[in-house]
């Protein structure tokens, strides 16, 4: 199915968000949102244990009319040193948001076994969707993403929210800060907008000061695993037109959406 059939006939979609852990055997977070490329539904998140059983999700809920997912965690990675250009561009662009990415080469993609993940994708069907000069989201595609410029763009921020170091307290306060806007993607001008659910507006509403350790690292992973579902619709629906790619399919790339206004 081509991208255009999807906004031309309302297609139901199926987006799936993937906060990757860097290592095969440690827990990732997957958010599952159901719909159109205009509006979606938020139908389930999982913390999954290992890449296996994040492949198993997908294949669970993947739709062969059209799956889009979104990974933050590198997927193509070819310098033997040093970091990609990827993440050259990135730094470039949003350092003065201390919005850089990490740095990934294949020593470190090999020992992290990160190609596992890709692998258990391209067994189901998933293909990447940087061609060239094109972005694909029609069929069966996953992107790599990254949550921090995301953030920049899309609620027009100056800065990073920061929830991923420091004190407990300092975390309880950014993902307090995340999750008010993750539930803003629900809002009516919105476009494309994602609805949480009964369920996930009460995941959004949890007392975050009974939150320590783990179950504090696991609601932020299923926030970023959030994020990613988004921006699976927002590749859909608004293509490469509202989505910039730094980056080469050759080399390793990320898709951050363009800021609203812009496109």
């Amino acid at each position: 199915m081509n991208d255009g059939a999807l906004a031309a006939e309302g297609i139901s979609v199926t987006f799936i968000g993937i906060d990757a852990s860097w290592k095969a055997t440690n827990p990732s977070g997957v958010a599952i949102a159901e719909g159109t490329i205009a509006e979606a539904t938020i139908v389930q998140w999982v913390h999954a244990a290992t890449y296996d059983d994040v492949a198993d999700i997908v294949k669970e809920y993947r739709s062969e009319n059209a799956t889009i997912v979104a990974i933050d965690a590198p997927l193509v990675v070819t310098n033997p040193e040093g970091c990609r250009e990827c993440e050259r561009h990135i730094g470039r662009a949003f350092s003065h948001f201390h919005a850089s990415a990490h740095t990934m080469n294949r020593p470190r993609f090999e020992r992290y076994g990160l190609g596992r993940l890709v692998e258990g994708l391209e067994k189901l069907g998933f293909r990447h969707g940087v061609e060239g000069d094109e972005v694909h989201a029609g069929g069966l595609h996953m992107f790599e993403v990254y949550p921090h410029p995301a953030h920049i763009r899309l609620f027009d921020r100056s800065n990073i929210i920061r929830y991923k170091k420091g004190r407990v307290a300092q975390k309880r306060l950014g993902l307090g800060e995340l999750r008010n806007l993750t539930a803003e993607l629900a809002a009516p001008d919105r476009d494309p907008r994602l609805d949480p659910g009964i369920e996930g507006a009460s995941f959004l509403a949890q007392d975050l000061s009974n939150l320590n350790g783990q179950s504090l690292k696991r609601y932020e992973d299923m926030l970023d695993a959030w994020l990613c579902a988004y921006l699976a619709m927002h590749l859909a629906r608004w293509g490469k037109g509202g989505n910039e790619v730094f980056g080469t399919r050759e080399d390793g790339y990320i898709i951050v959406p363009k800021k609203a206004g812009t496109f």
